[in-house]
């Protein structure tokens, strides 16, 4: 029978038969366990962060989301690798999660060559759309940010990733 740690993946939950371990003089004892996984966030004498499980668990699931995208709209990104859709999705994703922590996100490839988000934190609502650009020299990173208050418009704001979730996060933190 698994052990009950709250709001991490079953495949990551130890059986019972893990968790005793022993100490110096070869007794058993039982003291908690975590996955290897998450020993660098967790520790037996640390109380779990629910609020991280929640963002990991929501990142796994737009993590998985967005794969199957990537494989089924091949014509929205035919000239880029796959592994820089992925990784411009987990910067973007990491940012929204760590700094707005949404109720509710969803994200979407589009045929504009973006990531778009729609967000719910309370009782706003972001669309937040973050165009991918391969160049590196192209220092003019694109995001546009559109949030309602239950069905009042706020202020928009459009530039780089960082000064548009900075935005959002002072608006929702209110």
């Amino acid at each position: 029978m698994p052990i009950a740690v709250p709001n991490i993946p079953a495949q990551y939950r130890p059986s019972i038969e893990h968790s005793i371990q022993y100490d110096s003089n070869g007794t058993k004892s039982n003291d908690d366990f975590v996955h290897p996984k998450y020993v660098n966030r967790y520790s037996a004498n640390t109380v779990f962060n629910c609020e991280q499980c929640n963002d990991d668990n929501k990142y796994l699931k737009l993590k998985l989301e967005i794969q199957k995208q990537i494989k089924s709209k091949k014509e929205y990104h035919q000239e880029w690798d796959t592994k820089f859709i992925e990784n411009e999705f987990d910067r973007c994703t990491n940012a929204l999660l760590s700094e707005i922590r949404p109720d509710l996100i969803s994200v979407e490839l589009t045929s504009e060559q973006s990531l778009f988000y729609i967000l719910k934190k309370k009782s706003f609502t972001l669309f937040f759309q973050y165009f991918l650009s391969e160049n590196e020299f192209d220092s003019n990173e694109e995001a546009l940010l559109s949030i309602f208050n239950d069905d009042e418009k706020l202020p928009s704001r459009e530039g780089d990733i960082n000064s548009v979730i900075s935005f959002a996060k002072e608006i929702v933190s209110k």
